[in-house]
């Protein structure tokens, strides 16, 4: 009795040893999760969230517990294009990507990039599904939404002043001639 005691007893603290382990590696991973600048979110096939991001969480206007467990739609309000994306990376089992421009307060505009990319259940569980469809096994979506509105802005800046540019050549041609 005393030796299975003192086995119980051993096992007991490697459980804690390893909890601790794992308690860190968790802590670490949301760090790193809430820590990312661009929005993110995982959806199930439910069509619901499991996890959200603090970046992602803000933009929708609430706390993100609030909105683990809810509908997709809420974790991106007013996003036409994502839950198309979302069907189509369940759909095909691929990763997809688009671009929506949401109208802000009067003339204003905020451009968005998402891409989605699906999670397998069977590699998660370091299970090989023998000749299953790539389709079946996506169980989970990680959806990225970047905000691309000034790089948008730039670039169309930039467009303008090329043309304004080759305008001036142009004209200073003209003038020579």
């Amino acid at each position: 009795q005393v030796s299975t005691a003192i086995q119980n007893a051993r096992f007991f603290a490697e459980v804690l040893s390893g909890r601790q382990v794992v308690l860190q590696s968790r802590n670490t991973l949301l760090a790193l999760f809430d820590g990312i600048l661009d929005g993110i979110y995982i959806v199930d096939r439910e069509n619901r969230v499991l996890a959200v991001n603090r970046t992602q969480a803000a933009r929708a206007g609430g706390d993100f517990s609030a909105l683990v467990g809810a509908a997709a739609e809420r974790a991106f309000p007013g996003g036409e294009r994502a839950p198309a994306l979302i069907a189509e990376t369940f759909r095909t089992g691929l990763p997809a990507a688009g671009v929506e421009r949401q109208e802000n307060d009067g003339a204003a505009w905020t451009e968005w990039e998402i891409r989605t990319y699906p999670v397998s259940g069977a590699q998660d569980a370091g299970v090989e599904a023998a000749g299953a469809d790539a389709r079946e096994q996506v169980d989970r979506v990680v959806v990225v939404v970047r905000d691309v509105t000034t790089q948008r802005m730039m670039e169309t800046a930039l467009a303008r002043s090329e043309k304004l540019a080759s305008v001036g050549r142009l004209a200073a041609g003209l003038a020579h001639e």
